[in-house]
This record gives C-alpha cells, structure tokens and sequence, in this order.
C-alpha cells in the first residue's frame, strides 16, 4: 500500500480551477497561469493584480518567546517589520505582527524544521497554518490606490512604509497587510 501523496492547496483553489487555471506543480495548487502568462505580465505593468501567493508555508508563532524566533532568523527586527531573510539556503519572510507574534512564511516544501533546531522548543504556540491562510500579492502601479478604496485604515507609504506590517481590515475582513516593495 503506497502513502498518500500531500498536496498543498491555495484556500482559494476551487475559485481558481473554476477560472481554468494551471497549476505550480500536481502537489501545490496554486495558480501558475490562467491563460496567457505574456498577456497577465503585461496587464500587471499597467494596472493592478491580485495574485495568490504560494505556495508558501506559514508558521504563525506566538508566545512570549515568538521574538526569539524573530530575532534568531532576523536580528533585530523591531516590531511591525517585514524582512526578507535567508533560512537553510532558501529565502522567507519574516513579520513581526505584535511583541509576542511572528509569522514566518518559508517556501513550499519548508517546514518548520528549516527553522534553527533551538526555536521549536521555544515557541508557546506554532502551528502550520498553510493551506488555512491566503496569501495574496496585490501589484502594479494602481494598487496603493486601490488600497486606499478597501480600507479605512491609511495604508500609504506614510503609515505603510516598505519593510513594514500591520494587520488592517481590507473589506471588512482581517488582513495582515505587509509592503515589501520589490
């Protein structure tokens, strides 16, 4: 009898089939294209995209000892920032949501043992939430305004500067809104 084989899914993987999407690989569901990748690139420089972000393994740590979860993979990271690190030769994000919250995000087939062996008896509470969260890139030259339009919180690069986080309602729904210009 052969195992069964994992397969990570987007939460919004049914939307996406409906939308004739094809995916990153047979055991990640998430989109890599719907139609024409040329034809999506070129509306992304023009306007604003919504893309499903993944696959991306998400690790939120909480406790009173989820700063040295942070500070382990990134020294120093004050509360409300959102750094890009390297974690076992492979990039993640890291975001300190509150004094005791961070989310680590570490690439599809990460885990939490791709985090320093010491951390993972360190933390209250980590949990892998990956196919539980959406992660969701907005991009292109028109999204700061259509950020404006989603939330009553003042996401502009005043209060949102790049390299920082904070969690926001985007429609009415709880969002952890990260600006990591590229």
């Amino acid at each position: 009898m052969s195992a069964p084989t994992r397969v990570r899914r987007s939460p919004l993987s049914h939307r996406h089939a409906r939308e004739g999407a094809t995916w990153v690989a047979e055991t990640a569901e998430w989109p890599r294209a719907y139609r024409s990748p040329d034809r999506e690139s070129a509306a992304l420089r023009q306007a604003v995209g919504l893309l499903d972000w993944g696959p991306v393994d998400k690790y939120p740590v909480k406790g009173p000892n989820a700063i040295t979860i942070a500070d382990s993979v990134a020294p120093g990271t004050a509360t409300g920032a959102a750094v890009s690190v390297t974690i076992e030769g492979h990039r993640a994000d890291v975001l300190r949501l509150a004094p005791d919250e961070t989310l680590v995000l570490l690439p599809f087939g990460g885990s939490a043992s791709a985090l320093p062996g010491a951390l993972l008896g360190v933390a209250a509470s980590m949990t892998d939430l990956s196919s539980g969260l959406a992660s969701l890139k907005l991009t292109g030259p028109l999204a700061p305004r259509l950020l404006e339009e989603l939330s009553i919180t003042d996401l502009g690069s005043i209060r949102l500067p790049d390299g920082h986080v904070v969690q926001a309602p985007i429609v009415g729904v709880h969002a952890i809104v990260a600006r990591m210009d590229r």
